[in-house]
């Protein structure tokens, strides 16, 4: 697959937002689950528990071929690994200098986690963030490449501290030399950290953006722009401005079939003309309590000016990890890499404990492709 940036359009003439509302249209390229076999079986470091809760498809890593998987992980002790391009292989862990150093925040510094959430940029350039459930530094570092032996470096500003939890949540907006990192977390005095340099990277600056709220998934449509965050387990993203105002509310009343989630992460992204948000859930509560009930990966199609939206390109739940076979796990979140390639649209997501996988979504050319019934 081309690397190109998921921030790039990439518009389809003819192809109207309501065009997009056929539930089958993102299809496996290759997924895996656990319990897996064969072409499906998880790499061994990806268990049951929770430990595993973010990473991406790196479309530009020094793999030959020029693709990999990224997993962020503690399962064992704290580490990022580099997967093949289709999943099935574990090649290394990254060099873990600068993380694992005397001060810096460790795994066993209780109420600290030293590593816990990450993604991964369009120029291959990887970020993780620390958990802390307490006033802290805040900590995330960067990689910049996957080669096994790239030391990391600390981006956050040691003199910025975070007053409550942070962590739980990540997203990097790239654009030109703009970047921000969004790091937020799932607590209601939680601060949503913005981490943004206009050098390319070269010089960063920390701090506070947007709500005070807890926040299991986060991102943002370009830099210094709007912030988007789920809202607990209502399925609802609200979109903020930059001091924490709210903006709009996307809800199930303003999107008909968005469901109640609890939601791990989420992605803004521009296709075909439209503002897109993909909301990828974990599990799912039907409002009676029950678990192990998965909803499929929903892609809301945003109208910002009315505060509307649809629900667009449903991404299917591998059949071995759907309803009650699923491994349920109320500390888990996931992971959602978006990019475009030609007419094509590419979605890498990853469920805690449960399944990876790349899926792909190609436009129709004529009305007769579409399966109207469906």
């Amino acid at each position: 697959m081309k690397k190109v940036s998921f921030l790039t359009l990439a518009a389809f003439v003819g192809l109207s937002a309501s065009a997009m509302a056929d539930p089958d249209q993102f299809t496996p390229v290759w997924e895996r689950w656990i319990g897996g076999t064969g072409a499906n079986e998880v790499v061994p470091v990806f268990q049951t528990g929770d430990l595993t809760r973010g990473g991406g498809y790196n479309l530009a890593s020094t793999e030959a071929g020029g693709e990999s998987v990224i997993l962020v992980t503690r399962q064992g002790a704290p580490n990022v690994h580099v997967l093949s391009a289709d999943g099935g292989t574990d090649l290394r862990t990254l060099d873990l200098t600068n993380v694992t150093a005397a001060g810096a925040v460790g795994q066993t510094d209780a109420p600290f986690f030293r590593l816990n959430v990450g993604k991964v940029a369009p120029d291959g350039k990887i970020y993780v963030s620390a958990l802390q459930t307490a006033a802290s530094e805040v900590f995330v570092y960067e990689w910049a490449d996957d080669a096994g032996s790239t030391v990391p470096t600390r981006i956050s500003d040691p003199a910025y501290t975070s007053t409550s939890r942070w962590g739980d949540a990540i997203d990097v907006i790239v654009s030109g030399n703009n970047r921000v990192i969004y790091v937020a977390a799932n607590n209601a005095a939680a601060t949503t950290v913005a981490i943004t340099s206009t050098d390319g990277g070269d010089t960063w600056s920390t701090a506070s953006a947007g709500p005070v709220r807890a926040a299991i998934g986060v991102t943002g449509d370009v830099q210094g722009g709007n912030i988007f965050m789920t809202s607990g387990n209502t399925g609802a993203v609200i979109e903020y401005d930059q001091a924490g105002a709210v903006v709009q509310e996307y809800d199930a009343a303003s999107v008909p079939g968005l469901k109640e989630a609890q939601t791990g992460t989420l992605k803004h992204f521009e296709y075909s003309g439209a503002e897109h948000i993909f909301s990828h859930s974990y599990r799912y509560s039907s409002g009676s309590g029950s678990a192990n009930s998965f909803t499929e990966s929903q892609v809301i199609t945003l109208d910002r000016t009315a505060g509307t939206g649809e629900i667009n390109l449903i991404k299917p739940v591998p059949a071995a990890v759907a309803g009650s076979d699923a491994n349920d796990n109320g500390n888990g979140s996931g992971a959602v890499t978006i990019w475009v390639d030609g007419d094509d649209l590419y979605a890498f997501v990853m469920s805690t404990n449960n399944y990876y996988g790349l899926y792909s979504y190609t436009p129709p050319t004529s009305v007769s492709d579409w399966d109207l019934m469906n």
